[in-house]
C-alpha cells in the first residue's frame, strides 16, 4: 500500500475529529521552538564566558556609558537614541565599536516588545547590516553580526525586518569571507531566520544559500571537524530541511552525503541535528524515502533508537514512524531491521512525546499489508500497547487508537478476535468510560466500530445470545460505557453511539412519553 493511501485512509476516519496532519506539524513546530531555544541560550553561555570587555579609551563624551550601563538599563531609549547617532555620524572605530557593544547587551536584556520597538523605531536593523561590511574592522564586524543574531531570536514581525533589510545576503557574504567567530554569528542568525517560516526557508533555498552552508560545512570539516562551526552548521541545515520538499533532490542526496560522517564525531547535539534532518527528509512519498535507503541510513537510524540522549531518540524514532509509512517494501525493510524491538523498549518511556512517535510507528507498520499485520500480532509489543488507550497523555491516546482502528481494518478476523480475548476490551473499556473530551471519544467511537466490523459482529449474521464476541463485549462493561455516550453533551458521539448500538445491539430508541395532563387541548370545529 502506498504512503499516501495509507494517509487517506486516516484521514477518512479522522477528519471530524483531529487532523493527524496538523498535529504532525505542530508536534514539530514545539520541538524546533525547544531546539532553537535550547541554541540560543548554549550559544550565549559560551560567548559571555569568552568575550572579553574591550579595554579601549574612548572620549570624554561617550566613555562614560558603559560604567553606569546597568544602572542606566531603565532608560534604554536615552542610551540608544545618544548609540544611534553616534553609529550614523561618527567614523572613529572604536567609538563605532563601543556603540555597538552597549546596543547590543541591552538588546540581550529586552523582555519585552516596546523596547525591542525603540530598534525599529530608530531605524538600527540597516545599521547593523551596514557595520557587517568588510569594509569595517573585525571588532566592529562581530558586533554588529552578534547583534543581528540576537535580534533573529524575536518573533516574526521582527525577523521581516532582517529579511526585508537584506541580512541573508549580507550574512552569506561574510561567511565566505572567513569563517571565524564573525561567521558564526551569521550563521546562526540565517539558522534562526530560517526556523521563522516556510517562506524565509524557501528563500534560503531558492538563492543558493542552502547549497553555500552545505559546502562551507564539507571544507571545514575536511579542515578540523573539531571546529564549532561544524556543530552550528549541522543544526541550520537541519533547520532550513524542514522544507525538504522545497529542496532539489540531488541536493538533498548531497547533503545526506555530506551530513554523515558527522555521525562519528561523538558529539550529542551534532548527531541529533543530524537526525532531524534525515526526520524532514523522510517526511514525504516513498520516493523521498528510498532515498534515505539507498545512502545506507536504515541500519544506523535502528541503532540510535536505542539512544540513551532523548535528543537524538526523539528524532530517531521519528524517522523510523516515516519509514514506516512508506510503501510495503520499505516498511518490511524496517521489520526485518527488529524495528519492533526498538519500539518496545520505549513504550513504556517516562516521556510522552516518546511513547507518541513509538505509536506513530506502530499504526504505521500495522496500516499497511494483512501480512504486516500478522507479523506485528505475533509480537509483544501489541499486549503493552493496549495500554496507550488509558495513557495519561491526550496525544498518545490519539496515536494508540490509530494502532488498533488500522489493525482491525487491516487485520484478519481472526487476529481481531485474538485481540479481544487478550484483554483488549477492558483497556477499550476504560478508555470510553473515562474520556470526556469529544475529539477523543470520536476516535473511541471509530475504534469501537471497525473493532466490531473487522470481527463480523453482526446480528443478521448470527444470533445474538450465541455471539461470543458480543458477550464479551458486554462483559468487559464496553456496551454500558457505549450507551453512557447517549448523554454526551456533543451531538456527533450521540450520533455514532446511537448508530453502533442499532447497527450491532438491535437497540430501539425509547419513544418519548405524551405529557397528558399537561397538554394542551385545542377545539376541533367544522368550517
Amino acid at each position: 500500500m502506498s504512503t499516501a493511501q495509507r494517509i487517506c485512509d486516516r484521514n477518512k476516519g479522522f477528519q471530524q475529529s483531529i487532523d493527524p496532519e496538523l498535529l504532525q506539524i505542530k508536534r514539530e513546530e514545539h520541538h524546533i521552538e525547544l531546539r532553537r531555544n535550547k541554541r540560543f541560550e548554549l550559544s550565549k553561555k559560551r560567548r559571555f564566558a569568552s568575550s572579553q570587555t574591550p579595554t579601549l579609551s574612548f572620549s570624554s563624551d561617550f566613555s562614560s556609558f558603559r560604567p553606569y550601563l546597568q544602572n542606566l538599563i531603565s532608560n534604554k531609549r536615552i542610551i540608544l537614541e545618544s548609540c544611534i547617532e553616534i553609529l550614523k555620524n561618527n567614523n572613529q572605530p572604536s567609538i563605532i565599536k563601543e556603540a555597538l557593544y552597549i546596543t547590543r547587551k541591552l538588546l540581550e536584556s529586552i523582555s519585552e516588545d516596546s523596547d525591542l520597538d525603540i530598534y525599529v523605531e530608530l531605524n538600527y536593523i540597516p545599521v547593523f547590516i551596514h557595520y557587517l561590511s568588510q569594509d569595517y574592522p573585525k571588532e566592529i564586524q562581530f558586533e554588529a553580526s552578534f547583534a543581528l543574531c540576537s535580534f533573529a531570536t524575536f518573533d516574526h514581525n521582527y525577523v521581516e525586518m532582517l529579511v526585508k533589510n537584506g541580512a541573508i545576503r549580507e550574512c552569506q557574504l561574510a561567511i565566505s569571507r572567513d569563517y571565524d567567530e564573525i561567521a558564526e554569528n551569521c550563521i546562526w542568525c540565517i539558522g534562526n531566520i530560517a526556523g521563522d517560516n516556510e517562506k524565509y526557508r524557501e528563500i534560503i533555498i531558492s538563492e543558493g544559500i542552502f547549497d553555500f552552508l552545505m559546502d562551507a560545512l564539507q571544507n571545514i570539516s575536511v579542515q578540523n571537524n573539531k571546529s564549532p562551526l561544524v556543530n552550528v552548521l549541522v543544526w541550520v541545515l537541519s533547520n532550513i530541511s524542514r522544507s525538504a520538499n522545497k529542496i532539489p533532490d540531488l541536493t538533498m542526496r548531497k547533503l545526506l552525503n555530506i551530513v554523515r560522517p558527522c555521525l562519528d564525531l561523538e558529539d550529542n547535539d551534532i548527531i541529533a541535528s543530524v537526525f532531524w534532518i534525515l526526520n524532514y527528509s523522510t517526511q514525504g512519498d516513498s520516493y523521498c524515502i528510498e532515498r534515505i535507503l539507498e545512502a545506507k541510513y536504515a541500519p544506523i537510524i535502528i541503532n540510535y533508537c536505542d539512544s540513551h540522549d532523548y535528543s537524538i531518540a526523539l528524532p530517531a524514532l521519528k524517522t523510523l514512524g516515516n519509514i514506516s509509512s512508506g510503501n510495503n517494501a520499505q516498511t518490511e525493510l524496517m521489520l526485518n531491521l527488529n524495528a519492533l524491538e526498538k519500539l518496545l523498549n520505549h513504550i513504556r518511556s517516562s516521556q510522552a512525546v516518546i511513547r507518541k512517535e513509538v505509536y506513530w510507528a506502530l499504526s504505521n507498520f500495522v496500516g499497511g499489508s494483512s501480512a504486516h499485520v500478522e507479523r506485528v500480532a505475533q509480537h509483544l509489543v501489541i499486549p503493552l500497547a493496549m495500554k496507550g488507550l488509558t495513557d495519561e497523555d491526550h496525544g498518545v491516546r490519539v496515536e494508540a487508537g490509530w494502532v488498533f482502528s488500522n489493525f482491525g481494518i487491516r487485520g484478519s478476523p481472526e487476529c481481531t478476535i485474538s485481540l479481544i480475548k487478550n484483554g483488549f476490551l477492558n483497556y477499550l473499556q476504560q478508555a470510553l468510560d473515562k474520556e470526556t473530551d469529544p475529539n477523543t471519544l470520536k476516535n473511541l467511537l471509530v475504534i469501537t466500530k471497525r473493532i466490531l466490523e473487522a470481527a463480523s459482529i453482526k446480528p443478521q449474521e448470527e444470533k445474538k445470545e450465541n455471539n461470543i464476541c458480543l458477550k464479551l463485549f458486554e462483559s468487559s462493561g464496553c456496551l454500558a460505557a457505549l450507551h453512557k455516550q447517549l448523554d454526551h453533551g456533543n451531538s456527533f458521539v450521540n450520533e455514532f453511539a446511537l448508530k453502533l448500538l442499532k447497527e450491532f445491539f438491535d437497540y430501539e430508541e425509547p419513544e418519548e412519553e405524551l405529557d397528558i395532563e399537561n397538554a394542551k387541548i385545542t377545539k376541533f370545529e367544522f368550517s
